[in-house]
This record gives C-alpha cells, sequence and structure tokens, in this order.
C-alpha cells in the first residue's frame, strides 16, 4: 500500500535507507560540485513537519510578500514529469538560472505566523511562492511555484519548479509542453513550507489545489501595482 501510494522512490528509501537509494540512483558517485554549492546556499533551518491537519490549520492565512521579488530567466527542462499525472503541470527550470539566485528566496515570517507554523526560526527559503510568468509568445500570466526537494516522492535534487495558471492546449485538446523555451518568472511572495506528512496523494492535489486559488486571491493586488510591466518581462 505504501509503495502504491508514494512511489517506487519512497518505498525504496524507506526501506533500504537514504545512503542505499542514493548509491542506486546516483551509481555510488559523489555528489557534483554544483550540487554541493546548491547545498550550502539553503542556509535556512527546515520547519518541523506538520500532519495534514495542523497544515489546513496553518496555511493560506497571512499574505506573506517576499523583501524584494526574485526575477529568473531559464530554459526548461525535463523534469520528473509527475505533474500531469496529478493535474498541475509544472515547467522545470535549468538548475544553472536560479542557483546563485537561492539567497534572494529567503525570508522571514512574523512572529505570530513562525509560532503557529511551530518553526524554531522565524525564516523560510524553500517552499510554495506565487507571481508572474512569462513565456516567449510575451504574454505575462499568474504562477505558482515550488522550491525544494519535494519530500512526498523522495526527490534528491533541489528543483524550482513552475505553474503556469492559464491551460496551454494544442488543436486537439491536449496540453502542451514548453522543453527548450526560456521561461521568464517573477517571485513576489511566499504561500507555505512542502514539510507535511500526507497521507494520501488526493490530500497532496488537495493542498496543491488551494495553493492555486490562494494565489489568485493575492496577485489580484500585485497587478493593481504593476508587477507585469517588471524589467525581467521586458526581455522578450
Amino acid at each position: 500500500y505504501q509503495r502504491r501510494v508514494h512511489g517506487k522512490q519512497w518505498y525504496q528509501r524507506r526501506v533500504h535507507g537514504k545512503q542505499w537509494y542514493q548509491r542506486r540512483v546516483h551509481g555510488g558517485r559523489e555528489d557534483s560540485t554544483a550540487e554541493k554549492s546548491e547545498e550550502r546556499s539553503i542556509t535556512r533551518p527546515e520547519p518541523p513537519t506538520l500532519s495534514e491537519e495542523e497544515a489546513r490549520a496553518c496555511f493560506w492565512k497571512v499574505e506573506l510578500p517576499l523583501d524584494k521579488p526574485v526575477a529568473v530567466s531559464g530554459k526548461v527542462v525535463k523534469g520528473y514529469q509527475r505533474g500531469r499525472e496529478i493535474g498541475c503541470r509544472t515547467a522545470n527550470l535549468d538548475p544553472e538560472s536560479y542557483r546563485a539566485l537561492l539567497p534572494a528566496f529567503e525570508g522571514t515570517l512574523p512572529a505570530d505566523v513562525a509560532r503557529e507554523w511551530g518553526a524554531e526560526e522565524p525564516s523560510y527559503q524553500v517552499g510554495v511562492f506565487f507571481g508572474f510568468a512569462q513565456r516567449p509568445d510575451g504574454l505575462v500570466r499568474r504562477m505558482v511555484c515550488s522550491l525544494g526537494t519535494n519530500e512526498f516522492f523522495v526527490n534528491e535534487k533541489l528543483s524550482l519548479e513552475v505553474h503556469i495558471l492559464h491551460k496551454f492546449a494544442d488543436d486537439n485538446g491536449d496540453e502542451l509542453d514548453f522543453y527548450g523555451e526560456t521561461l521568464n518568472v517573477l517571485v513576489v511572495g511566499f504561500i507555505r513550507h512542502m514539510r507535511i506528512n500526507f497521507t494520501s496523494l488526493d490530500n497532496l492535489i488537495e493542498f496543491i489545489n488551494t495553493d492555486k486559488e490562494w494565489a489568485e486571491k493575492l496577485l489580484d493586488r500585485y497587478e493593481a501595482d504593476g508587477y507585469r510591466e517588471h524589467d525581467v518581462f521586458q526581455q522578450t
């Protein structure tokens, strides 16, 4: 049952341990210099893991804008392709496009929010964010994105995955992929962290859908403030 719900990778790591899993996936090789540098760039401590009930009671209450928007322009590369299975396709950006920007994602939670979330330190750096994105067609659209390793699927590498809040389809109604395109992204706010003990894939999907609804609600103000005209969107 656990293998069916969480996936083969989660099951292997759970049964055999992290070191066995890393040897299995990476062939016993050491992480690359770039990957080690990436890990060192994550300086904020991870918050404690919440149950689904605790998370529902904590998140989607308070607007958490970044101190300064983070602009990223990068090629879309192939990822794990799990988003298409859960109704939330994402565009994975080339890590080289944001590796040096990781410290810019750091932020501080209000003290009352940190207490409610059970965080020992009122800070964050990885999790679910919201903002705007632009494909080569030049249109700026709303988006949500995740920065992290997605513990539910036991991803080993940090990734920035962008979900544009718009359906892109061909003449047959099939959703389009963006592989090879350059995506311009402006991250303006933080939604939540991802350390949640999900008991099912359906519950993960529920949280993702709530993230989208919350982002849509908040982005009205950011549009009014002119964020669609940011310099990162003037490159095409």
